[in-house]
């Protein structure tokens, strides 16, 4: 199930709800796709470069995991693939809210 409540793009609190620490190696993978690192991106037309700014690194409370995300720029496409990716850790519930 999924929870969004007022999503704030660069500033997303999210929380997985039962979920098992473990491996994070797709979260960072979605990071390092949608990051540019290496300032290689061009700016598109509305005049930014297309990128997420952060991604904390999940802290695991209790049952649950959280981080924050800043999407910075980045299309909702990454917002797509990171719902794609949070869902694969098969939580109870996945929650977006404003950080």
């Amino acid at each position: 199930m999924l929870s969004i409540e007022s999503p704030v793009w660069d500033a997303l609190s999210i929380r997985l709800r039962s979920c098992a620490p473990g491996d994070f190696a797709a979260l960072k993978r979605w990071f390092r796709t949608w990051f540019d690192e290496e300032d290689h991106n061009n700016l598109n037309d509305e005049g930014c470069y297309g990128v997420v700014h952060f991604l904390s690194d999940p802290k695991q409370v209790g049952d649950d995991t959280l981080f924050v995300a800043d999407l910075g720029s980045a299309p909702i496409m990454a917002f797509d693939q990171l719902l794609v990716t949070l869902a694969g850790y098969q939580p109870g519930r996945i929650e977006i809210a404003a950080g």
